[in-house]
């Protein structure tokens, strides 16, 4: 079976009142720092288009996150003190890479790859997220597939850069702390 996400469906969204691009957000930011950049910067990728601001190269050394839930009806500041209260008592002090992959690009008009570190599956991270179910939402990706991204790699270069952080900066066993959370203030 196919993955199934939202962007599969914008006529749909688009009919319902619901622009994909504006819901809100809530992210656990991370301590990456052992994510070294790739030596060659041209395999690289930043979207010319102002409204995918995210899709801006190697992330991981700017701001490196997981994504708890996307699909809030509204921006995760606006659910701010809703986010503490269902968030209390839940706590998680890191997570940790148990693989390397890819997803393709859901937008057909941009050439990349997002290169990313696939977490290990915990109860903490199960939990934190269906805690955030319990907002407004629209659940955009059912599956969840905890992971931080690393970059927006061009179409080509994808052995290349998965050679380099799989056996130069061997990224697979890493613990990140978390250092916070974050209600998808990123630039």
């Amino acid at each position: 079976m196919s993955e199934i996400s939202s962007n599969q469906f914008p006529e749909m969204y688009e009919k319902l009142g619901i622009h994909i691009d504006e819901l809100g957000c809530v992210m656990l930011d991370v301590d990456a720092s052992e994510v070294q950049e790739y030596p060659n910067q041209e395999v690289f990728y930043t979207s010319p288009d102002e409204k995918k601001f995210w899709i801006k190269g190697f992330v991981a050394g700017k701001n490196p996150h997981v994504t708890l839930l996307f699909g809030l009806m509204k921006e995760g500041k606006e659910y701010a003190p809703y986010i503490k209260t269902v968030l209390a008592d839940w706590k998680i002090e890191s997570v940790k890479v148990a693989s390397l992959g890819f997803f393709e690009t859901p937008y057909g008009e941009e050439p990349y790859t997002c290169f990313v570190a696939h977490l290990e599956v915990t109860p903490e991270l199960i939990e934190g997220r269906q805690r955030l179910q319990l907002l407004p939402h629209v659940d955009n990706f059912p599956d969840f597939k905890p992971h931080v991204t690393i970059g927006y790699i061009k179409q080509g270069f994808e052995d290349e850069v998965f050679t380099y952080y799989q056996f130069e900066n061997k990224l697979v066993g890493k613990e990140f702390k978390v250092v916070g959370i974050n209600l998808g203030e990123h630039e």
